[in-house]
């Protein structure tokens, strides 16, 4: 078993509606978290070296989709760890979150 360290990517975001976009200082692999997940609806995200390659949708070469349909609020990790350092995630339908992470292997 791998030790994880978190880190949160909400101290360098921008966040216009149903989307974020997250900035985790310098490219890296980890493993997204999503944090306290609820409702109905999709999550769409979108992993880049760049703010422009993740909004870039269309193309997006690395990304993760999910279903959502909770009623109790959950966690969610991303099964498969990626290399990035921007990240675009995006909500539709009434899907609410209280948070986005990022889990990193310890070196």
């Amino acid at each position: 078993m791998q030790a994880h360290n978190e880190r949160d990517g909400s101290c360098n975001r921008r966040q216009k509606s149903r989307l974020f976009l997250l900035d985790f200082g310098k490219e890296t692999f980890g493993f997204i978290k999503l944090k306290g997940l609820s409702g109905k609806g999709n999550v769409n995200i979108y992993y880049g070296e760049s703010p422009e390659e993740t909004r870039d949708t269309a193309h997006a070469e690395t990304t993760d989709f999910l279903q959502i349909n909770q009623t109790q609020q959950h966690d969610s990790v991303m099964e498969l760890t990626k290399a990035f350092r921007y990240v675009n995630v995006q909500f539709d339908g009434n899907v609410s979150r209280n948070g986005v992470s990022m889990l990193y292997e310890q070196t």
